[in-house]
């Protein structure tokens, strides 16, 4: 209506205008009057879109408030701490755990330890000599002969083969011409008969990336196979060397299919007898491809006698046997090769597949002041980072990286004692990792509690029951130590401190979309922001960034609380549950939103809570179940057998069944036909299956079907 009487106005002309029309200036206000009140109408738009989103925000606001819940930033800004009473007033105690990547201690534990350990990985896989192309070899002192020529592996024989010398190109030169032209070119210049794999879909026209290169005095099969390696292929050839086979695998040497075949069998031997779990206590390192023994079985080499032009590197004498590793491992180890005189080399997996408890002591034992400082500090009670905190984006943060280093090396500490049979030694591993934790919950008052640290302290409670586990399952521990471990699994809660570390993003997000900008945004989200016009006019976030009314930004602020309300409702904290309905409310509403409409397009702030949930609901059950099973093993040391029902445990051994984080009751006990224990969560749905698992993921454990099940004896959660 307002336009049609806009435009009648514009349109109107009195009877004495009318003789004058052609010199009048109207027309010209009659068309400026459409921008202006294009803007008239656009600043209402904006008006009445900020007074909407502002109310809306300040009622959800008033609701929160009444709820008990804080959302402005200031409420979560940590109050001054004495110095006598900070762990962190010790500087090298901010020096390690304050702040972000790696630093001189968690530097001194990853690569020294390497270092260390491979000085002491003495056990020989394969023992290699080298020999003249024309030298007779005896077959009965050796498990297998090669012939080793232009970078080509093949099998040979007591009498030497004859190769005709490799024609040698004075220069080699491409420029972006694509890989499979490449191919083709350098293997028809060698007359060789190739093909390539047809899963590596290589396309002229899509896939096939362009070659420039310039090699000068290089054989063609040399040339070919350093461009292969440059793009994680390799070559495989026929016995005859006539026709091969471009696949994918790394390495600059290749071999003859035959070759290939017989060194897989002789190294795939050697490594079963290097690899059989040994008859002694054992542990998986949580940091590293190893595994942690009192003494680790001795191999007997394979002897290997190559016929050769000349001896190789040591690097490249590694690469002829790291890949044939690859078809026995799910992850392929290398194999590294140390000169031993002029023409011999030991050849061994790097890293050695068992490294010695003692050893791995004997290493870490250098971390002893650093430890004792760390025992030294965590005597005070409260945690409190230095820093400005009157900011969410720089407000200090503790340093993931060297406590997540910090906290394997302990564990791995802990596991050689257990080997070792040394549970005291262990304990203290343990008891220092424990206290490590309140540098992630910021006690007393746990604030702010990101929801990082909340995670990387779910983790680390996990990684503690894991080592607990190592002890029980070894049978190690004993009453004194099993009475310690029971009370401090017994105190750990991780429910308050992962809502608390919601309440804290949902401020700081909130807070930060007063006014975001682009930049701000997409450093959040760990992307890059456009540079160029045609980037930011295809980007509707920055269209929305640059135009969007204030009040936009209240609704945003708006749809993060609400989405943080919902993780929140799905833990029950004061009755110790996890509601995996709300949970599931979460994640439908989560991908119900593409973050294109104008009151949730910065609402991808909001993280993933669905699947913390679902880790922090699996690692508190273990806590629980490893208070059980810790009385337990309790109940057996001093009766010599497991009890019938859980309420034999009462009062000795247990005070109370801890209740299960699913549906309010306690946790489940019985024993099992072959008289092994059975504790279980009824699990993420709900229901009890009596102590059956779900069917196991890729990962091991299903999250969403079965029982949460302590396994005796074997993976301490089915």
């Amino acid at each position: 209506m307002a336009c049609n009487l806009l435009w009648n106005l514009m349109n109107r002309q009195t009877v004495e205008d009318k003789s004058a029309t052609s010199h009048s200036a109207w027309p010209w206000v009659r068309w400026g009057l459409l921008p202006a009140s294009a803007l008239a109408i656009l600043t209402l738009f904006y008006a009445r879109e900020n007074w909407r989103g502002k109310r809306d925000w300040e009622r959800y606001q008033r609701q929160l408030s009444a709820q008990g819940h804080a959302i402005a930033w200031e409420a979560y800004i940590p109050p001054a701490v004495p110095d006598d009473l900070n762990i962190f007033a010790d500087p090298n105690i901010t020096a390690w755990f304050v702040g972000r990547g790696g630093n001189a201690l968690s530097l001194q534990i990853t690569s020294q330890r390497g270092v260390f350990l491979e000085q002491r990985n003495t056990n020989c896989l394969l023992q290699v000599r080298f020999v003249a192309p024309n030298a007779e070899v005896d077959p009965r002192e050796n498990d297998l002969i090669l012939e080793y020529h232009d970078h080509v592996l093949s099998l040979g024989g007591p009498a030497p083969k004859t190769f005709a010398a490799p024609a040698i190109f004075p220069k080699i030169v491409m420029d972006a011409t694509p890989l499979s032209a490449a191919i083709e070119n350098l293997t028809r210049q060698i007359d060789l008969q190739c093909t390539i794999d047809p899963g590596l879909k290589l396309n002229r026209d899509q896939n096939d990336p362009p070659v420039s290169i310039a090699f000068e005095g290089e054989t063609g099969l040399g040339a070919l196979l350093r461009i292969l390696e440059s793009y994680d292929l390799s070559l495989e050839l026929d016995p005859g060397m006539r026709a091969g086979k471009v696949v994918k695998r790394t390495g600059r040497s290749c071999s003859t299919t035959d070759a290939q075949v017989e060194l897989a069998k002789l190294i795939a031997t050697k490594i079963s007898s290097l690899t059989n779990d040994p008859a002694q206590p054992s542990a998986a390192a949580a940091s590293a491809f190893t595994t942690f023994v009192r003494s680790p079985p001795r191999v007997t080499p394979g002897r290997i006698v190559i016929r050769s032009e000349q001896v190789p590197a040591a690097l490249e004498v590694g690469k002829l046997f790291s890949r044939r590793v690859a078809s026995y491992f799910l992850n392929p180890e290398q194999m590294r090769a140390e000169l031993q005189g002029t023409n011999c080399f030991d050849v061994r997996l790097s890293p050695g597949r068992y490294t010695p408890a003692a050893d791995y002591l004997e290493w870490s034992d250098r971390l002893e002041p650093q430890f004792n400082a760390l025992r030294q500090a965590l005597k005070k009670p409260f945690a409190r980072m230095p820093g400005d905190y009157s900011n969410p984006t720089t407000m200090p943060v503790p340093n993931f990286v060297v406590i997540r280093t910090v906290v394997q090396c302990l564990s791995e500490r802990a596991q050689c004692h257990l080997i070792l049979s040394q549970p005291e030694a262990a304990l203290e591993d343990l008891e220092l990792m424990h206290g490590l934790c309140r540098i992630l919950e910021g006690p007393p008052g746990g604030k702010p509690e990101t929801l990082v640290a909340a995670m990387i302290d779910v983790a680390v409670r996990g990684l503690y029951v894991g080592t607990v586990e190592e002890g029980l399952r070894m049978n190690v521990w004993r009453e004194p130590q099993l009475g310690v471990l029971q009370d401090r699994l017994s105190n750990i809660n991780l429910l308050p401190i992962v809502a608390e570390s919601f309440e804290t993003e949902r401020a700081s997000v909130c807070g930060m979309l007063e006014k975001a900008t682009y930049q701000q945004f997409d450093n959040l989200l760990g992307r890059s922001a456009p540079t160029t016009v045609w980037e930011r006019l295809k980007d509707p976030r920055y269209t929305m960034l640059a135009m969007a009314p204030q009040g936009w930004f209240y609704q945003n602020r708006r749809t993060v609380a609400l989405r943080e309300q919902h993780a929140i409702e799905a833990l029950d904290c004061k009755n110790g549950l996890i509601l995996p309905q709300k949970a599931r409310e979460f994640e439908d509403d989560m991908s119900k939103s593409h973050g294109l409409s104008p009151y949730d397009f910065l609402a991808d702030l909001v993280p993933n809570a669905g699947r913390a949930i679902q880790t922090l609901a699996r690692n508190q059950v273990l806590v629980r179940e490893a208070v059980v099973v810790c009385a337990l093993e309790r109940y057996r040391l001093v009766t010599g057998r497991y009890p019938d029902r859980a309420d034999m445990l009462k009062p000795r051994f247990l005070t109370s069944m801890p209740g299960d984080l699913f549906g309010g009751a306690s946790l489940k006990y019985h024993l099992g036909a072959d008289g092994r224990p059975v504790v279980y969560s009824i699990g993420w749905n709900e229901k009890d299956d009596h102590g059956v698992p779900g069917t196991k993921e890729p990962h091991g454990f299903d999250l969403q079907n079965g029982d949460w099940v302590w396994s005796f004896g074997g993976s301490f959660i089915k």
